[in-house]
């Protein structure tokens, strides 16, 4: 495989969205074959963004016209990478059938998504793992500006909710207004009563803090 094709297709897994609304947006050439009138058959993966040093170790299994193109395009991705991912307000990485492990590798970059208010991982299966270890990046100080989080049809049971009530509770994600949790059909009535109770407490503190701040002033 060549150098520069893998750099367009990876940008553009960077910047995409999928809808069932519209045309595909990745499409893979290769893969329509002779039926091209089916626009499935063509449909492309959309992976994890890949963190500058795993890209980096994927160029060097490719190959270039010109071997100083690696460099340049190994740049290249990192810019363009840190400014789609780094600086977005709002991310969709919705109906991928993305597991854990595809969880794991999109919380790399979270730490870095300083401006990120929207993230809906809608129609995937993240499971339980999958929160936990978006429960981890808030915790470490990653999420602080989240307000809008879509985690619904995503095989998500009570130990997911309870990592995530855990995470809300002790104030990891201070911005979260909405949460969206449905089609999860082992994530209990009462599980989601109680995210639903932690937000509306974490709405109460934030108003208490404005009051604060305004008697004060």
């Amino acid at each position: 495989a060549r150098g520069w094709p893998t750099f367009e297709s990876r940008c553009a897994m960077l910047g995409k969205r999928t809808s069932q609304h519209a045309w595909p947006l990745l499409v893979d050439v290769a893969a329509l074959g002779c039926d091209a009138g089916r626009t499935e058959a063509g449909l492309a993966p959309r992976y994890p963004p890949l963190r500058p040093d795993e890209f980096h170790a994927l160029l060097v299994t490719k190959r270039f016209t010109n071997g100083a193109d690696a460099e340049l395009v190994a740049n290249l991705y990192t810019a363009t990478a840190r400014e789609v991912i780094g600086g977005a307000s709002m991310l969709k990485f919705g109906g991928l059938q993305w597991g854990v492990a595809e969880l794991v590798e999109l919380c790399a970059w979270l730490p870095h998504c300083q401006k990120l208010r929207t993230l809906s991982l809608v129609g995937n299966r993240i499971g339980d793992g999958g929160i936990r270890a978006l429960a981890a990046v808030a915790a470490s100080g990653g999420l602080q500006q989240l307000c809008d989080l879509n985690i619904g049809s995503n095989v998500i049971s009570d130990r997911g909710g309870r990592a995530l009530l855990k995470a809300i509770e002790a104030g990891h994600f201070p911005a979260m207004t909405k949460l969206e949790t449905h089609g999860n059909r082992d994530l209990s009535e009462l599980m989601r009563t109680r995210l639903r109770e932690a937000l509306r407490a974490l709405d109460r503190e934030r108003a208490a803090r404005a009051r604060v701040r305004t008697s004060s002033g």
